[in-house]
């Protein structure tokens, strides 16, 4: 073979290894584009992701009645200077729920008429999971409508009525109708007028919906959850209640 047939093979090689590697580096720069191109579409979506979810957001704030003469957003009876805040976290399905009331509510009543305590409800709807017509939520939505409409007084009295054990709905089974909650509310003192159309409105739905979520914040993992001065009740019984209560007014006189 002459030199230049040989000369002529390297150069046709070496074109041949020069157009391969041109080829190479063509694919990785398209690679690398196609790449730049999905990050920044990733970060539009996101983007838009975000703006989509804070639109919702604002869009349930503007939606959120809020009912009137709340305490830190809460329902609250009670002197303002009572010595001693029960804060009950509860939810008018929840079957716990009901022992605790009609196990302390009587003395809960007296403490709150003779100035000792304060009881801030957060009445949430966390178990319509287990209700086949979101009791929950309605009984919550209720509860708010008789606030927003009446007074502490009547308030209270329907929010005892609901825990009764004839009338506390059992878990899994359907809970009262809007017309018999409308009905408990107009026993315990509402005017039909008034009453009426925030409940089959479902008025408060959404500030519900938000008094709940709030209590997931509050790191609150179930019904019901009370605290006295802050510290957590761990049993139901009325004897232990009172010893925390009688432990923390104590203690608020002291400081």
């Amino acid at each position: 073979m002459t030199n230049a047939r040989v000369a002529k093979q390297t150069r046709a090689k070496a074109a041949a290894l020069r157009a391969e590697q041109a080829r190479l580096d063509a694919r990785r720069r398209g690679m690398q584009i196609t790449a730049a191109i999905a990050a920044v579409l990733v970060a539009v979506l996101s983007v838009g992701v975000l703006v989509l979810y804070l639109q919702d957001e604002q869009k349930r704030e503007e939606a959120a009645v809020t009912p009137t003469r709340l305490t830190d957003g809460q329902i609250q009876i009670g002197k303002a200077s009572a010595p001693v805040t029960i804060r009950i976290y509860e939810d008018f399905y929840c079957p716990l729920c009901g022992e605790f009331e009609r196990t302390n509510s009587e003395q809960i009543n007296g403490w709150i008429k003779d100035g000792t305590a304060k009881v801030q409800y957060h009445t949430l709807a966390i178990m319509d999971h287990a209700s086949p017509d979101e009791y929950s939520t309605r009984s919550a939505g209720a509860g708010a409508a008789v606030w927003d409409t009446t007074n502490s007084t009547v308030w209270r009295k329907f929010h005892d009525k609901l825990f009764e054990k004839e009338i506390q709905p059992k878990e899994g089974y359907a809970g009262l109708t809007d017309q018999q909650l409308i009905d408990y509310a107009i026993e315990a003192g509402a005017k039909a007028d008034q009453i009426k159309p925030t409940i089959t409105d479902r008025k408060f739905g959404t500030w519900v919906e938000k008094v709940t979520d709030q209590s997931s914040k509050d790191k609150v993992t179930g019904t019901p959850t009370v605290l006295v001065n802050g510290k957590k009740l761990t049993s139901w019984s009325a004897a232990d209640l009172k010893k925390m209560v009688d432990q923390a007014k104590s203690e608020k006189s002291k400081g």
